[in-house]
């Protein structure tokens, strides 16, 4: 009966031992789950910079142009171009050098801005023939441990008072700084500030005008559709309208969906 009581004693423990082992070794797999690999890397790491690898990103999910015998991947750019995309998709995974020079015009060709120059080496990744720089892919998402610490609870958002803006000539007049700029095109008033970076002339073509009408300018250039949709995204209120201030604080940069214009001006029009 004690053999028995023992033997009853030694299985009761190893089954009890085998719980914990089992317990622990899923709590540790849980904590510290396997990296997961990005199949979205946009290039080998170490992959030499041919014009066969060039030739493959010809397409607007993946555009890499050569400039002068340097690579840049400019599909990220696409969507801002004020000439709209369709004037840079025709030269994706091919020599854009003369393209680039003369903003594609065969007559009267036109260089870029020092400003445009700037931005494009943003988007550089290496020379003709090297080796590719690193580029670093979207991060996967991962699974992060679980904390013991308990959830905060959200906290319901500040009320902001509803307040309102009369666009008086007086207070656009206010708006005339790189941090704070307002313009008047066709007796309309847009908050471009948030704008004035990116534009392919350079800040000073726009900061000339902050505070005061540049409809005249604007208009006596042949911008292109895609520009006039940009403008109108940084739309505040007409002239002496009433508008709240909250209007003018959700005036954000706008994006642009590819091709979307069907009449090209100009790709950077005040890029002279």
């Amino acid at each position: 009966m004690k053999k028995l009581t023992l033997i009853s004693l030694f299985i009761f423990w190893a089954f009890v031992t085998s719980l914990f082992t089992a317990g622990f070794a899923l709590q540790e797999k849980t904590n510290n789950p396997t990296p997961q690999n990005n199949p979205a890397q946009l290039i080998a790491q170490g992959a030499i910079l041919t014009k066969e690898e060039l030739a493959k990103h010809a397409s607007a999910s993946s555009c890499w142009l050569l400039i002068d015998k340097k690579i840049y991947d400019v599909t990220s750019y696409l969507n801002q171009h004020p000439g709209d995309a369709d004037t840079i998709l025709p030269t994706c995974g091919t020599d854009a050098t003369r393209a680039y020079s003369t903003k594609g015009r065969t007559t009267s060709p036109s260089p870029h801005s020092q400003n445009a120059h700037e931005l494009l080496k943003a988007y550089y990744i290496g020379d003709l023939g090297q080796e590719a720089i690193a580029v670093t892919p979207t991060a996967s998402p991962t699974t992060k441990p679980q904390s013991n610490t308990p959830a905060t609870q959200p906290t319901a958002p500040s009320t902001q008072p509803n307040t309102s803006v009369a666009l008086s000539i007086q207070e656009i007049a206010k708006h005339n700084t790189a941090q704070d700029c307002w313009m008047i095109v066709n007796n309309n008033v847009y908050n471009v500030t948030s704008y004035i970076p990116r534009h392919p002339g350079g800040a000073s073509k726009i900061l000339t005008y902050c505070g005061k009408d540049g409809g005249a300018v604007f208009e006596g250039l042949p911008h292109s559709t895609n520009a006039h949709q940009l403008l109108a995204s940084f739309f505040v209120g007409a002239v002496g309208q009433v508008v709240n201030t909250q209007t003018v604080q959700q005036t954000t940069s706008p994006t642009v969906p590819v091709g979307t214009s069907n009449n090209r001006g100009d790709d950077d029009e005040d890029d002279d």
